[in-house]
C-alpha cells in the first residue's frame, strides 16, 4: 500500500475534510511522497524529533500522530521545526496527523476507549466544540466505588495513579461518569450541570478548582499525554488487523508538543 492509498483509507475513516475549517491542526498527510510504499507505521501522540528518531530506528515508513507539526497559521521552518522536518525528509519518513477527527471519532477516540473500559451504558456526547462532541458521558451498569473506577481507567491508559484527584468520597458508589481526554478542564462546568458524579480528563486548571470542590463532583485527571495515547493505539490496532501493515507504538512521555 502506498501513501496515497493509505491516506484515502484514513480520510474515509476520520472524514478529515469536515474538520478543515474548525481545527487549527493541519490534519492528514503533513510530510511525504504520495507514491512511497508503506510497510511499517509508527504511532505516537506528538510529532517530536525523538519520536522520529525512534521511527527511523524501528524502520518505519510513516509516523501517525495526534499532535502534528502545523497549527493554524503559516510558520517559518526554522529552529526545532526545521530539525524535525529535515530529519523526516533526510530519512524519507512520512508524517500523518489526526487531531480533532480522532478526538471526536465514535469508535477510535480516546473517550470511546475509556468509556468501553468503564463499561458505560447509554453513552452520549457532550462538551460540544463547533458542532462536534469532545466528550462522552454515560451510566455504569453497576455502581462503582472511586477505587473501582480508578483501577479501570488507570489500567486503560497504563498509569498507576491519577495525576490529580478532587472530592473523593471513598465510601460512595458512583453511577454517572463523564470523560473528556486531553485538556478538558473547562468542560467540568457542563459535567456539573448534567449531574455527573465523576469527571475524568487529562489535565486541569486552577480556575476550576473551587467550582469542583463546591459542586461535589469527583474529578480525576489522568494526564494529557496519557489520555491521548489511547485513541492512537486503537487506530493502530485496527490498521494492523485489517491491512497488510506492520505497526508499533512509539512511547515518549517527554514529548514537547503540548497543543491540545
Amino acid at each position: 500500500m502506498n501513501i496515497s492509498e493509505l491516506c484515502n483509507v484514513l480520510d474515509n475513516i476520520f472524514k478529515i475534510k469536515q474538520f478543515s475549517s474548525i481545527d487549527s491542526s493541519l490534519n492528514g498527510l503533513q510530510v511525504g511522497s504520495s507514491n512511497k510504499e508503506i510497510k511499517k507505521i509508527g504511532f505516537s501522540v506528538s510529532a517530536s524529533l525523538n519520536i522520529f528518531k525512534l521511527a527511523k530506528k524501528s524502520n518505519c515508513d510513516m509516523v501517525f500522530v495526534h499532535h502534528g507539526l502545523f497549527w493554524g497559521k503559516p510558520e517559518s521552518i526554522t529552529g526545532y521545526k526545521y530539525e524535525r522536518i529535515k530529519f523526516l525528509l533526510d530519512n524519507d519518513i512520512a508524517l500523518f496527523a489526526c487531531h480533532l477527527p480522532l478526538d471526536t471519532h465514535e469508535k477510535f477516540s480516546n473517550n470511546a476507549g475509556m468509556a468501553e473500559e468503564l463499561q458505560l451504558e447509554d453513552v452520549r456526547g457532550f462538551a460540544s466544540y463547533k458542532g462536534f462532541n469532545m466528550g462522552l458521558y454515560g451510566t455504569l451498569k453497576n455502581a462503582l466505588s472511586y477505587e473501582e473506577i480508578k483501577k479501570r481507567v488507570c489500567t486503560s491508559v497504563i498509569i498507576d495513579e491519577p495525576k490529580t484527584v478532587l472530592c473523593t468520597n471513598k465510601m460512595k458508589k458512583y453511577n454517572k461518569v463523564g470523560i473528556v481526554s486531553g485538556s478538558g478542564s473547562k468542560d467540568v462546568y457542563e459535567a456539573i450541570e448534567l449531574g455527573l458524579e465523576v469527571f475524568i480528563t487529562g489535565d486541569f486548571s486552577f480556575n476550576e478548582y473551587f467550582p469542583v470542590l463546591e459542586s461535589g463532583i469527583t474529578l480525576m485527571c489522568l494526564g494529557h499525554y496519557e489520555t491521548e495515547r489511547y485513541g492512537v493505539i486503537r487506530i493502530m490496532n485496527f490498521l494492523r488487523s485489517n491491512y497488510n501493515i506492520e505497526t508499533l507504538f512509539l512511547e515518549d512521555i517527554k514529548e514537547g508538543n503540548e497543543n491540545e
